[in-house]
């Protein structure tokens, strides 16, 4: 079931609707602050430093989704090498 939240993130307050547990939703709000107030002491207005932790947050998202697709490709690779041990065999995947 949903629920509503009001956060405060960089001094800025709103509202979400999530059906996510509290522990969870503070504890984004909590590292999410952190992260723009790290980008504020380098002189970064609350925009910029909004838009910086953007930034950072989906460079670790594109960086977890190639990691996440190279263990796919070496489980496959994986796979292969133990169903078809012999080089000449043409592989089903």
């Amino acid at each position: 079931m949903k629920k509503t939240y009001v956060l405060n993130i960089g001094g800025t307050s709103f509202s979400i609707l999530s059906d996510e547990n509290e522990e969870y939703i503070r504890y984004l709000e909590a590292e999410v602050g952190k992260m723009i107030d790290a980008a504020q002491l380098h002189g970064a207005s609350s925009y910029k430093a909004a838009l910086f932790v953007c930034m950072e947050l989906y460079d670790m998202l594109e960086k977890a989704r190639a990691e996440v697709a190279d263990s796919a490709k070496k489980q496959k690779k994986n796979c292969e090498e133990i169903l078809f041990p012999d080089k000449g065999q043409v592989s089903l995947f």
